[in-house]
């Protein structure tokens, strides 16, 4: 029940946050085998991978806000969204699993 909550919540997080509380959200999503494509959080036919790259700089970073600079934190965690989404989509364990590691 709380998850289901939280999933709640973070469906109606406003476009605003930031694209950190994105990465997170994906990250999230990606933990608990959600696909980005679930109804809950497309928004005008955008996934929130769609509106993540948004934040995406010429140089290949990402911002925190859009209109601010590339922002390291902002990178790094779009980055370990991108890889959560990828470990998802092949079927690999979840990105803070670990249980592959030897």
């Amino acid at each position: 029940a709380a998850v289901e909550r939280g999933l709640e919540v973070l469906a109606q997080a406003p476009e605003t946050a930031g694209s950190e509380s994105l990465s997170q959200t994906i990250v999230a999503l990606a933990e608990l085998g959600i696909p980005l494509t679930d109804e809950r959080f497309v928004k005008d036919g955008r996934t929130l991978m769609d509106r993540l790259m948004d934040y995406r700089m010429p140089d290949g970073g990402f911002c925190h806000l859009i209109g601010e600079e590339t922002n390291q934190m902002a990178t790094e965690q779009a980055f370990y969204a991108m890889i959560a989404v990828q470990r998802l989509e092949e079927g690999k364990s979840a990105l803070y699993a670990m249980n592959e590691a030897e």
